[in-house]
């Protein structure tokens, strides 16, 4: 039985697949299954793994319909042996010492979670990002209270006998952020969290075709976020928690990523949110602690008012601002 078991969920990555798998191979720690879970792909993304697996008894493929990212997940779950869980997307890329680095420290501290930090890989260049545990012993309140450690799976190795809880994975359907439920389920089972600070794990973040970014998958996306915030707000687990930064997080990434684009917003948007009904009050509500409120209004108001020209290169220059705020 191999020490660790890493799930990598497949669609459309042709691209960068190979990339992927041999950042996997070339891993100094060497005692891993890696489980190939090709969600219905198109493209030529399924002879790749086919001709790659043959090579290598360590890389399993399992070929199924497509459901989606979180039955892909289940379905890799189900056929994990190994003692521990690394998550890796097939886009991404991990530096040769990952798997090294993450084992021994949640061997040696004897822990459930072990958290790392990430690089993205831009036209740009690459940005490293921080996961910001303010209470090692409270992860979930930097999560969903505070923000400052995001719910990506693939910063983190965990036992993998946390994934024996029934409720971990998010309803079907919710195929984006569905990582942060399943992070935050993990965290709240989890007995002992720890982090480290290394930037071993590689985003990328230039694959526009990914239907986490694609433009064309938006109306999607939001509503996903939408039962994303739905789902901690009936969760009694969660009832403890104060969600108003997370809905805050949700409201936002919807309202610029479809209203600046397509001047159109999910109905279940006004549902969740009643409060933003009114222009006037959307603006008051947009306020965020991180980016001074008269630049926020400026922003949102050169958006209500159609002037596109002025408010996507100001929308674009406060991303950077927070996103360099978020990034200490």
């Amino acid at each position: 039985m191999p020490k660790i078991s890493i799930i990598i969920p497949v669609y459309n990555t042709e691209k960068y697949l190979i990339k992927c798998l041999n950042s996997i191979k070339n891993q100094t720690f060497q005692d891993f299954e890696a489980l190939l879970i090709d969600d219905g792909s198109s493209d030529s993304s399924p002879k790749i793994l086919d001709d790659y697996a043959r090579n290598d008894t360590r890389f399993k493929v399992f070929h199924k319909e497509n459901g989606g990212v979180t039955k892909a997940r289940k379905y890799g779950i189900d056929k994990a042996t190994g003692n521990y869980i690394v998550w890796v997307d097939s886009d991404d890329w991990i530096e040769e010492k990952h798997l090294e680095l993450l084992y021994d420290a949640i061997t040696k501290e004897n822990a459930d979670i072990c958290v790392c930090n990430f690089i993205k890989d831009s036209n740009d260049g690459e940005k490293k990002y921080y996961e910001i545990i303010k209470d090692i012993n409270n992860p979930l309140k930097s999560l969903i209270e505070e923000d400052t450690c995001r719910g990506c799976l693939c910063t983190k190795i965990s036992q993998r006998a946390l994934y024996a809880e029934a409720d971990l994975f998010p309803p079907e359907g919710i195929n984006c952020w569905e990582d942060k439920i399943i992070t935050a389920n993990l965290y709240y089972y989890s007995k002992k969290t720890v982090h480290i600070p290394i930037f071993t794990y590689h985003v990328n973040d230039l694959n526009n075709a990914s239907l986490t970014r694609s433009s064309s998958n938006a109306k999607k996306n939001a509503e996903d976020k939408i039962n994303v915030a739905k789902y901690f707000d009936s969760d009694t687990r969660f009832s403890n928690l104060d969600l108003t930064t997370q809905k805050y997080a949700i409201k936002y990434s919807i309202f610029m990523q479809n209203y600046i684009n397509q001047k159109k917003i999910p109905k279940n948007f006004w549902t969740l949110f009643p409060e933003t009904k009114s222009k006037i009050k959307l603006i008051t509500f947009m306020k965020n602690e991180q980016i001074n409120f008269g630049l926020r209004f400026i922003e949102i108001f050169l958006i209500l008012s159609n002037f596109n020209f002025f408010a996507k290169p100001f929308h674009y220059i406060l991303a950077i601002m927070r996103s360099k705020k978020q990034s200490k």
